[in-house]
């Protein structure tokens, strides 16, 4: 099949966007052409995510949409990720004019498919080729996703990504610096790696010769290369000595996102998290005291998670006022298929509760943000460029520690620019300020 068009839509985390852009590089290889609209495509990918039960909801909508253009011009549908492989032959019963279900290990497979027309459901664990992201096609070219760790064996009772993502494979580091050059070659200004649990990168091989710190070490060194960033860290894998390296290495972020999860050891228990509140904390002081000069904090954490009592949401809150992130993901709890917290029936906490929960850690964390953010006011911050505003007339760029930086400009840039810029102002999640 040649002269072909094809669409990808994108549901999820960085790990998704990389493997539709590794697939756009396959499909074009083959003769497709990416277009930007299903309209216009012969063939539509549906990249989805199977975290929460609301992500699945939003790509089953779109797919059901997608039924008039198979009926009025024969479109091909492949519904492809994490929920591909959590849904498998489900999908492909609720939609029947689907051409394939494929999961995360078997999107190799999805050119094979296109071209001899072949109808099914792709899912289990697998090895991946990981040399598949060598062709992969950039849709922001000044930065290369590369992934360097496929899959999750931890089995934190909330998470669906060890049964959709597989077991650990980590991919040889003399391969991810072959792709970073490639990719540096060809324009890119930010290498950023990622994983599951990223800094499990090397478990095969017992962390060490080579670690995931002489990994850094050696992608910040290319040439060109303005900034190394890397998600998402596991908080039991992220040692002191991790910590030692990133200081030393001036491209490589020093925002830290550790996923806490929780603020209470008992619901750290539940969730199988394998730390303590105040192992987690430990790291984080010397975090603070390693990179004193500049760093920021990120985390994830669930509200209402099956057990968590009054008392329990109280620690997290706690735990929040001590640490003061500058950014938190919050989410309420919702079960997954296939995990244990799902089983929890008798212990689950109530919608209402569960929003009373989130608006309370919500509010306290946008206030510990914009207290945070204005020591950065009057000073100087170097930030590579996102995006421009055509109707504010603002560009949209993030430093590195990664704080979105809004600014203004009478010159002309381009995405990856590297600019520097004066804050003038500061709000919870954004600094303000202007190109001098």
């Amino acid at each position: 099949m040649n002269n072909f068009t094809f669409y990808i839509q994108t549901y999820g985390c960085q790990m998704n966007k990389n493997d539709s852009e590794m697939v756009a590089g396959s499909l074009t290889l083959m003769g497709g052409r990416m277009v930007s609209s299903m309209e216009d495509a012969d063939v539509v990918l549906i990249n989805t995510c199977s975290v929460r039960k609301h992500a699945e909801d939003r790509a089953q909508g779109t797919i059901g949409a997608l039924k008039k253009y198979v009926r009025q011009k024969g479109t091909k549908v492949i519904v492809m990720g994490c929920m591909a492989e959590n849904m498998g032959k489900e999908l492909m019963d609720k939609f029947p004019y689907l051409l394939a279900v494929v999961g995360p290990n078997y999107l190799e497979f999805i050119p094979d498919i296109i071209k001899e027309n072949k109808k099914g459901v792709y899912v289990g664990d697998r090895d991946i080729t990981f040399e598949k992201y060598n062709n992969a096609v950039r849709f922001e070219p000044y930065r290369a996703y590369i992934t360097v760790v496929k899959g999750c064996e931890n089995f934190c009772t909330y998470c669906i990504v060890p049964y959709t993502r597989g077991h650990i494979q980590s991919r040889r580091m003399g391969d991810i610096i072959r792709e970073a050059k490639a990719a540096l070659a060809h324009g890119a200004k930010e290498i950023h790696l990622l994983g599951q649990n990223v800094n499990e990168w090397g478990k095969e091989w017992g962390y060490k010769d080579p670690s995931f710190g002489d990994l850094l070490r050696e992608v910040s060194s290319l040439d060109g290369v303005e900034i190394v960033r890397y998600t998402t860290p596991h908080p039991k894998y992220f040692s002191k000595e991790l910590v030692d390296v990133i200081v030393t290495l001036p491209k490589v972020t020093r925002y830290f996102h550790l996923p806490i999860q929780a603020g209470d050891n008992e619901v750290l228990r539940l969730m199988n998290r394998g730390y303590t509140v105040e192992e987690y904390m430990d790291l984080i002081d010397y975090i603070k005291e390693k990179a004193a000069d500049r760093y920021a904090l990120g985390t994830d954490v669930i509200v209402g998670f099956p057990g968590e009592t009054r008392e329990a949401f109280e620690n997290t809150l706690k735990v929040f006022k001590k640490i003061r992130f500058d950014v938190a993901y919050i989410a309420m709890y919702s079960p997954r298929p296939h995990t244990a917290a799902a089983l929890l029936t008798d212990k689950f906490v109530s919608d209402e509760e569960k929003k009373r929960r989130f608006d309370a850690l919500y509010a306290l964390q946008e206030k510990i943000a914009w207290e945070k953010n204005q020591k950065y006011v009057g000073t100087w911050d170097r930030v590579m460029v996102d995006s421009y505003d055509e109707d504010k007339d603002v560009y949209i760029g993030r430093d590195d520690i990664n704080k979105t930086v809004v600014f203004t400009s009478t010159r002309k840039h381009l995405p990856g620019d590297v600019v520097n810029v004066k804050i003038d102002r500061a709000k919870s999640w954004v600094l303000y300020g202007k190109e001098v």
